[in-house]
C-alpha cells in the first residue's frame, strides 16, 4: 500500500522561508531530542519537509528493514549524502556510503571481502586491544579530556584495522579536521561554498589534511604490497570481474 507523503504524520513547518530556517536550526541543535519528540508525538513513521525537501524517518526495525533491504532498489540516498558541495560526499567522496545505483553495486561487491567473518573477528580483536591500551593509562581519579582520549583510541583502531600505518604523528591534524567537519555538519548555512568564510576555509583545510593522510597511507602500503589483514590492503588488492583494481581516489573514498 502506498501512502502519499502529505498523509504521513509529522511536525508542521512554517510557511515562510525564514521560519523554516529557524525551525531547521532549532531541530539541528539537538537532533536526538528532536527525533525523540517527533517519534513520541507522531509514531514510528514521521514526515518532515525542511526547506522544501521531503524526508521520511523510520524508527521501527520492520520499517527500517523494508526500506534498506526489501525495497532497497527503489530508494536512493539523499543529497545529505551525495551532494559534493554540502553533503557527506564532500568529505568522504563517492564510496559505498554515498553512492547510488550501478556504481554502488559494483563497489559493494568489490569491498564485500573486507566484511567476511574472519576479517570482522580480527577487527574486533584490534578494537578490544586498543580499548584495553587506553584504559591502562587512565588515572584512578582526576579529570580526562574524553574527546582527546576517544580520538587517540580511534587512531589506534584505524592503525589496527584500516591500515597498518602508525598515525600517531598525524593525530593533531586528524583531530583538527574532524573538529572542523563536525562543526560544519552541526551548523546550518545558506552561504554558497565558494565564499571563503572562516568555516569554509576550515573545511577546505580539513579535506586537504584527510586527503594527505590517506594518500600517504596508500603510498606506505605500496612499499611492501602485501595483504597485512587491514582494510586498506584488501581494497588495494581487490579486483572487479574484469580484473581491474580500484583507483587511488576510489580507495581514498572507501577508506575515509
Amino acid at each position: 500500500m502506498t501512502i502519499p507523503f502529505e498523509q504521513i504524520p509529522g511536525p508542521q513547518m512554517p510557511k515562510n522561508l525564514f521560519g523554516q530556517i529557524n525551525s531547521v536550526r532549532a531541530f539541528s541543535d539537538n537532533l536526538i531530542k528532536s527525533f525523540r519528540e517527533a517519534f513520541a508525538e507522531h509514531g514510528d513513521v514521521v514526515a518532515m519537509q525542511p526547506l522544501g525537501e521531503k524526508m521520511v524517518l523510520f524508527r521501527h526495525p520492520d520499517h527500517i528493514h523494508e526500506a534498506l533491504v526489501t525495497k532497497s532498489k527503489s530508494l536512493k540516498k539523499s543529497r545529505e549524502y551525495t551532494d559534493p558541495k554540502r553533503g557527506l560526499a564532500r568529505f568522504v567522496g563517492t564510496g559505498i556510503l554515498t553512492a547510488n545505483g550501478d556504481f554502488w553495486r559494483r563497489q559493494r561487491k568489490q569491498v564485500s571481502p573486507a566484511f567476511h567473518t574472519q576479517r570482522i573477528t580480527a577487527y574486533a580483536d584490534a578494537m578490544v586491544t586498543a580499548g584495553d591500551k587506553m584504559l591502562s593509562h587512565w588515572p584512578v581519579k582526576g579529570e580526562l579530556d574524553i574527546a582527546k582520549e576517544m580520538m587517540h583510541v580511534t587512531l589506534d583502531i584505524i592503525s589496527g584495522t584500516i591500515s597498518s600505518v602508525d598515525l600517531t604523528a598525524d593525530a593533531d591534524r586528524i583531530d583538527a579536521a574532524m573538529d572542523a567537519i563536525n562543526a560544519y555538519n552541526g551548523t546550518f548555512s545558506v552561504m554558497p561554498t565558494w565564499i571563503p568564510t572562516p568555516m569554509e576555509l576550515r573545511v577546505r583545510q580539513a579535506v586537504r589534511d584527510l586527503d594527505d593522510v590517506v594518500y600517504n597511507m596508500i603510498a606506505e602500503w605500496r612499499k611492501h604490497g602485501e595483504d597485512d589483514g587491514s582494510l586498506l590492503s584488501m581494497l588495494m588488492l581487490a579486483e572487479d570481474e574484469d580484473g581491474n583494481h580500484m583507483t587511488d581516489k576510489q580507495i581514498r573514498d572507501e577508506s575515509v
